[in-house]
């Protein structure tokens, strides 16, 4: 269950544009408000991981206060609005449920150094899964990245295949963490090339409480996957750091005669065989 979440704020409101810890920590507070022990296996990731990796199964996206209403100041953003929208979702309904009673229950909340009131909640309907494909954006910024002896990770960039095998990779993990077996045929990423070859910049860096740089992309593309393995990535978040507010995805649905058509052509590209 998604929610579009839509939050009162005074115009000219000031945040750090490396705010995303901000509303990590506010989902944190929430869910431990009405489940305070499993908010605690969640944070210390004891409650579902695979190959010594935990996962949270819940993302969010970026704050959004509509065309041209965010000005970037001296490492700050200023939104020149009333109102930000703001989207959370998980792949355990529970995590949802108690995210959205926190929000109900709570008067004001706070970002950073930004009050907000929340105006409105609603649900937002599922995409179709059946046919095995959905078509992308990102809602925030998608994160693939290796392990490495000197910098702990490498990220990666999207026109490096090992971008989209590290997502692929990702998903089986995150199904087995969740069901255990049997695990579903692998996915397959289908970058929308050409997006790739017209934007030759799609990475958004983002400096974790200063102590850390995460860089993801902002990109569109498509998920062949069976159904429920889709459904798990598009609630639960594709790639690393999702509670920390990356890999959210929402449907695109007009851009599938298009990504559909390119398929084949990308298959052996970015993806191996076995």
């Amino acid at each position: 269950m998604r929610l579009q979440i839509t939050l009162a704020i005074p115009s000219g409101s000031r945040l750090n544009v490396n705010y995303q810890h901000y509303l990590s920590a506010l989902a944190y507070d929430l869910i431990s408000r009405n489940a305070p022990r499993f908010a605690q296996t969640l944070h210390e990731g004891t409650q579902w991981h695979n190959e010594n990796r935990s996962f949270k199964y819940f993302t969010f996206s970026q704050l959004y206060g509509g065309p041209g209403t965010t000005e970037y100041q001296k490492g700050h953003l200023v939104f020149h609005t009333e109102k930000l929208r703001w989207t959370f979702d998980s792949a355990h309904p529970a995590i949802t449920s108690v995210v959205s009673n926190g929000l109900l229950q709570a008067e004001k909340i706070r970002i950073g150094t930004l009050e907000a009131h929340v105006a409105d909640i609603h649900n937002v309907e599922d995409p179709d899964f059946s046919h095995g494909i959905l078509n992308c954006t990102c809602l925030s910024p998608v994160v693939s990245s290796v392990y490495d002896d000197k910098m702990g990770h490498r990220y990666l960039a999207p026109t490096d295949p090992a971008f989209w095998e590290g997502l692929a990779v990702n998903a089986l993990r995150k199904w087995q963490a969740l069901f255990g077996d049997p695990v579903p045929e692998r996915p397959r990423f289908l970058p929308d090339m050409d997006y790739l070859t017209r934007h030759k910049k799609t990475s958004k860096l983002i400096r974790f409480k200063e102590r850390e740089i995460i860089i993801g992309h902002l990109i569109p593309f498509a998920i062949e996957a069976h159904p429920p393995l889709l459904s798990l990535l598009y609630h639960g978040g594709i790639g690393s750091r999702n509670a920390l507010g990356f890999g959210m995805i929402g449907a695109a649905t007009q851009r599938t005669s298009g990504l559909r058509s390119r398929s084949e052509a990308t298959k052996t590209q970015y993806h191996d065989k076995a």
